[in-house]
């Protein structure tokens, strides 16, 4: 019962926003027809925006930052391109995006003598000022980074040199207790 209720309410809701807007519609249709009767109809001023919007053609979307190589083709640019390393690809992602270049990525097929797999990183050539700043951050950061050890290799480390450490502790409680004797 609380069911049949509700639906009922929701189609008469329904059918009031109905019967409002083709209220609405037919005073904008009498008001254009008295508009064009006059010859002062603005089609720019009159048309509300939605309206506008339906009409016209759609525009081309303006792609930004990174892209699909079909989207940054159909910008018409010539394209350059540079080969990355996949793990620095993080990198030159936040570098790329602080400084709104519009790049695309295409990972190469890994070839079985290379060590590193790679990407290649492709461009809109018209930016070369914008780029050679960006690229100079990212040649920063990954040098940054490779000067940077691992935690890995730091714990590598830190191992091997507790294990001399240690060593060298047992060989001199060695020699103490020979000298006691």
């Amino acid at each position: 019962m609380d069911l049949q209720h509700d639906l009922e309410a929701k189609t008469e809701q329904a059918a009031k926003e109905a019967a409002l807007k083709s209220k609405q519609l037919f005073v904008f249709i009498v008001k254009a027809e008295a508009e064009i009767l006059k010859g002062v109809f603005n089609v720019a001023t009159f048309f509300p925006k939605q309206i506008i919007n339906g009409f016209a053609e759609k525009s081309e979307e303006v792609y930004k930052g990174k892209q699909t190589i079909k989207q940054l083709v159909g910008s018409g640019a010539k394209l350059d391109n540079i080969p990355i390393d996949k793990d620095k690809m993080g990198l030159f992602d936040s570098v790329a995006r602080s400084y709104g270049v519009d790049y695309s990525i295409k990972k190469s097929a890994e070839v079985s003598g290379e060590s590193k797999p790679r990407c290649y990183v492709f461009f809109k050539a018209k930016d070369m000022q914008v780029l050679q700043s960006a690229f100079k951050e990212f040649a920063a950061k990954v040098v940054d980074n490779e000067r940077k050890k691992s935690v890995k290799e730091r714990i590598k480390e830190d191992r091997a040199q507790a294990k001399t450490q240690n060593r060298e502790r047992s060989r001199e409680k060695k020699r103490s207790r020979e000298a006691e004797l």
